[in-house]
């Protein structure tokens, strides 16, 4: 019997020693292979949750590359940039500062199952061990699950050789649904961020300050967008995120988009714009750069005088 249990244990602990050296190979192979290359005339990126997603059609904007992804944390933001940075030539990176990235449900965004099962395979062969066992700490048992599809997802990418940026990774997404201004006041009576927007996320703005000092390490400008939303989108912690920015990102330039001027019909909900909408902003945008915007004393005072430009000519 004994002669069994010890034999049965040594197998078990033989498999378990394989299948930790299968893990680790799958993520050094991707890790050593993958190819984090943009066009070589990539001077901007942009990065971001759904709303920069859907606003930014990076076509209409020149030398610029939106890499933000739907439902995506800072947390996997700050992933994602320590990954391109060093292999390009960026000289400036637009990130995303809006009300409902502050809130308590972000942490959700971070370690709950969906999100890490979402987001974690992409950037799981390049983060480093504190932000691993970060997560590990969080959420330890839907972190092992997710390491398990993880090593999946990247031994399919060796097989197929798929080791550069692709869709899954971020970029501009149209939105084909428009909107009516009474439909957007009836989303906004029943908007579940109403009650998200209660509590902070400390977990998400430090990773957030991180984006900040890891684009600072590398001489790498950084800049605040808020993209448009409708005048019915939720602001109720409009007080929060501002005393957030002036309490721990006072130097950061915040170019605020929020009240673009934009009818309901070119938002496909208030918080996003349609592929119409993106349009129009888009261009306007890719105008303010070729106006000089980043060369400008105040950046947030002009940016405020082309707004009300606009709002003038509407």
């Amino acid at each position: 019997m004994k002669h069994f249990l010890r034999k049965t244990g040594s197998i078990a602990i033989i498999f378990i020693l394989g299948l930790l050296c299968f893990i680790l190979v799958v993520h050094l192979v991707v890790r050593v292979t993958a190819s984090f290359e943009l066009p070589k005339n990539t001077e901007f990126l942009i990065i971001g949750h759904s709303h920069p997603t859907f606003a930014y059609n990076d076509k209409l904007i020149e030398n610029t590359v939106n890499l933000s992804s739907s439902a995506e944390s800072y947390f996997y933001n700050y992933q994602k940039l320590k990954e391109v940075l060093p292999k390009n030539n960026i000289k400036a990176v637009f990130i995303e500062y809006t009300n409902n990235q502050i809130i308590q449900k972000m942490d959700d965004w971070i370690w709950g199952y969906e999100k890490l099962n979402q987001f974690l395979p992409w950037h799981s062969s390049f983060m480093n061990n504190e932000d691993l066992k970060f997560l590990l700490k969080k959420n330890n048992s839907d972190f092992i699950r997710v390491i398990s599809t993880s090593t999946l997802k990247n031994f399919k990418r060796i097989l197929t050789f798929d080791y550069s940026i692709g869709k899954k990774f971020g970029g501009y997404k149209k939105m084909e649904r428009t909107s009516t201004a009474e439909e957007l006041r009836k989303e906004a009576l029943h908007n579940p961020e109403i009650k998200d927007s209660i509590g902070i996320s400390d977990n998400n703005i430090e990773y957030l300050q991180k984006m900040v000092d890891y684009c600072s390490q590398r001489n790498v400008n950084v800049y605040f967008i808020r993209s448009p939303q409708h005048q019915y989108y939720v602001r109720s912690n409009e007080r929060q995120l501002m005393a957030i920015k002036i309490d721990k990102f006072k130097n950061i330039d915040l170019l605020d988009f929020d009240r673009f001027p934009l009818k309901a019909k070119y938002f496909a909900d208030a918080g996003h714009l349609n592929a119409s909408g993106a349009t129009i902003f888009s261009n306007w945008f890719n105008g303010l750069l070729q106006k000089g915007l980043l060369t400008q004393k105040s950046k947030e005072d002009f940016v405020k005088k082309e707004l009300e430009t606009v709002k003038k000519i509407k």
